[in-house]
């Protein structure tokens, strides 16, 4: 993951992770961070899937799933898919 200052690399050695399409964030509580102003980032809440945490700076319905292995809280990156001609 790369950001404005610092950049972050997650290994599968450590964290399991996975692609997920179709997850809406509507019907989600932000417990802290920013929900919807500029960007989703933060803790969050939603039924059925629990405390998760998210960084998105639009909804765009794809998300990669990172989480370390043995930990209980996902962590969630909005990612756009790649144009298929």
């Amino acid at each position: 993951m790369r950001r404005l200052l610092w950049s972050k690399r997650y290994s599968r050695t450590i964290y399991d992770i996975s692609e997920v399409s179709g997850m809406e964030l509507t019907k989600s509580y932000a417990i802290v961070g920013s929900a919807g102003y500029f960007c989703y980032n933060g803790l969050f809440y939603k039924s059925k899937m629990g405390f998760f945490k998210l960084v998105a700076t639009e909804e765009t319905g794809h998300y990669l799933r990172i989480q370390r292995k043995g930990s209980k809280r996902p962590l969630y990156i909005a990612y756009q898919p790649a144009l298929s001609y």
